[in-house]
């Protein structure tokens, strides 16, 4: 809901491009799109279906921060529902999901990490180290539905580790993706270039992702 209400966006991505945008607060910021918070979007997402004429081919899951955990949460759990999904340096559900890259090193820091994976798992949300779930453990769910994911090699929320986790889940899983990388967290320039592209039409036939 914080990027419909920038300057422009809802001319440049709705209104100029004859779609509508739909931003449900998900019963506040904690949600996780959980529980309440899940339901005020699906119900949000039924009034928008039942009082507009809209197209399910067309039907774009996307977010930014928390709400790109949520766009992958939504495209991942109903793939039924979404044409294409957009995750703009969305949370991936764990601060556990790094980068595997088979040394030895990262072998010792993964039995380490499964080794404290109760403990963790005790705290839960309370460290921030688990969200309602770990979407990484669902990508191979977007094996029908195109993606593009935005990250930032300077972001202090959603550190790089997780959109390398993220990509390389995509990899392991043969699932096609897009993915951007950009220096800064808060580049708006660079960022709302990336939606525009991702929801721009494509070049590929095989890759036909328009919002």
């Amino acid at each position: 809901a914080s990027q419909i209400n920038q300057l422009g966006f809802q001319q440049q991505f709705g209104e100029d491009r004859n779609r509508i945008l739909v931003a449900p607060l998900g019963r506040g910021p904690y949600g996780f799109y959980s529980g309440l918070s899940e339901r005020d979007v699906l119900d949000v997402i039924a009034d928008a279906e039942a009082t507009y004429a809209n197209d399910p081919e067309r039907m774009i899951s996307s977010g930014y921060s928390m709400g790109g955990f949520g766009a992958l949460h939504f495209a991942t759990n109903y793939p039924d529902r979404f044409a294409g999904m957009v995750n703009w340096v969305g949370f991936t559900g764990s601060l556990r999901n790094i980068p595997s890259t088979d040394s030895p090193l990262d072998i010792a820091l993964t039995a380490l990490t499964d080794g404290l994976k109760p403990v963790l798992d005790a705290a839960g949300p309370i460290n921030g180290s688990v969200a309602y779930e770990n979407v990484i453990n669902y990508i191979g769910n977007l094996r029908h539905i195109p993606s593009a994911n935005l990250y930032s090699g300077a972001d202090e929320l959603v550190q790089v580790n997780q959109a390398i986790a993220l990509a390389q889940t995509y990899d392991r899983s043969g699932v096609a993706y897009q993915e951007y990388r950009c220096v800064y967290g808060e580049d708006a320039e660079s960022a709302l270039r990336f939606l525009f592209n991702a929801m721009a039409r494509k070049a590929e036939a095989g890759f036909p992702f328009e919002g």
